[in-house]
């Protein structure tokens, strides 16, 4: 089977670091295709339905490539795997043969505002933050905890995430509120005052 541009996007719809990627390849209009699973409908059934990558592990998908990696997306572009969103955001921008603009800027003030942004919201303290708003349900469901026990320091617990829970949404609403009060403020849509969004946009979401 023939695969689009021989890019193949291993993910699952609410990852926050999946969306960086798949926003990233439809604003490009860049074709690739996504691996699902075909497990069965139900344990009587035989019917058959197509699921992207499991929200734990294990993920039988990626242990074929073989890759052991816990995170997702992953993305293979041929026989070469990336791990990172910030190496397969680098990777897809300079990929040769592709003939729509890319999304990164070439103005040395406009990448300085992407950089931060990348160290900032993806290497710093936003997700950790963010991850401290997971619904307490979900995070009791036994096969997270079992997967994400120890993750961000975190014990996942009902106590641990009700005492969290204002501190981390303060957070978040400040951070909200420093887009809207400084870069955002004169209106502008895009962060980098363009037409439309940019690689800066996607650092930033």
């Amino acid at each position: 089977m023939s695969v689009p541009n021989n890019i193949i996007l291993y993910n699952y719809a609410f990852s926050p670091f999946g969306k960086r990627i798949s926003a990233y390849l439809a604003l490009r209009g860049i074709d690739y295709a996504l691996c699902v699973r075909h497990v069965p409908k139900s344990p009587t059934r035989t019917l058959l339905t197509s699921q992207e990558q499991p929200f734990t592990m294990p993920r039988p998908d990626l242990a074929m490539l073989p890759v052991h990696y816990r995170r997702i997306p992953v993305l293979a572009i041929g026989r070469d795997i990336y791990l990172d969103t910030r190496l397969i955001l680098r990777t897809l921008e300079s990929l040769p043969n592709i003939p729509s603009p890319r999304l990164g800027s070439t103005k040395p003030q406009d990448v300085f505002v992407e950089k931060l942004l990348e160290r900032y919201m993806i290497e710093g303290p936003v997700f950790a933050q963010a991850a401290g708003l997971v619904p307490v349900d979900v995070a009791q469901d036994p096969k997270f905890l079992k997967d994400r026990q120890g993750m961000l320091g975190r014990t996942w617990s009902r106590e641990e995430l009700d005492e969290g829970r204002g501190e981390c949404l303060t957070y978040i609403k400040n951070l909200y509120d420093l887009f809207e009060t400084t870069i955002l403020a004169d209106g502008r849509e895009w962060i980098l005052g363009s037409e439309g969004p940019k690689l800066a946009d996607i650092e930033g979401e």
